[in-house]
This record gives structure tokens, sequence and C-alpha cells, in this order.
């Protein structure tokens, strides 16, 4: 658990942490950003933290 900041509070929250690995000759960058940080809106938004499988 770590600090975070949310809602004008500090508050001990799961932290997990993410890493994608991708070949730069057939993905740009930015299509890898986009990919991680729908997962990290589907994982934040889930109910009780855990998101569907077909969520994704």
């Amino acid at each position: 658990k770590r600090p975070v900041a949310r809602d004008d509070a500090i508050a001990l929250r799961d932290i997990m942490h993410l890493g994608l690995s991708f070949d730069h000759r057939i993905f740009d960058g930015a299509v890898a950003d986009g990919f991680l940080t729908r997962i990290r809106q589907k994982l934040e938004s889930a109910p009780g933290g855990a998101a569907a499988p077909n969520d994704f």
C-alpha cells in the first residue's frame, strides 16, 4: 500500500505497477501508451477494484 492523493484527501491504496514490452517496428509508442491507459481506467473504475475479463 502507498499513500495516494484522491478527492483532496490522502489515503493508503493498493498499487499495481504495469509494464509493457512491444516491438517499435510494429507499434508506435502512442498506441502502446493508449493501451496501458485503457487498462488503468478499467481497473480503477471497476467495482471492488477488479475488472471483468470482457472489459478489455
